[in-house]
């Protein structure tokens, strides 16, 4: 089962991110961190995590969140409304027409 990302409830440990490759291509994840052998593994809106190797990666732009709380929850969401809009997109429906939740899981 793919865990699917909410572009307005993500989890506030994740740190998302535009990474440009130097092929021109962009990515925008849900979660990214360089690995101890210079890799860049990423998480993706719809719940893959591929890793890319450093002679492909161009850069890695922040991807600015508002954090929010709600009693003892928090998360964060993206603020801009574009990147918000296209990181629903990446994590669309799956096969089974079920859409992402805040926890990563998914709606029946």
């Amino acid at each position: 089962m793919t865990m699917r990302k909410d572009p307005e409830r993500l989890a506030p440990a994740h740190d998302p991110a535009l990474v440009q490759f130097r092929d021109g291509e962009v990515l925008l994840v849900a979660h990214q961190y360089a690995l101890d052998n210079g890799w860049l593994r990423c998480l993706t809106w719809d719940g893959k995590r591929p890793k890319f190797p450093p002679e492909r990666i161009e850069r890695v732009e922040p991807v600015e969140t508002t954090r929010v709380s709600d009693g003892d929850r928090s998360w964060q969401e993206l603020d801009d409304a574009e990147l918000r809009e296209r990181a629903r997109e990446l994590a669309s429906l799956d096969e089974c027409n079920r859409r992402a939740v805040a926890d990563g899981g998914e709606r029946p």
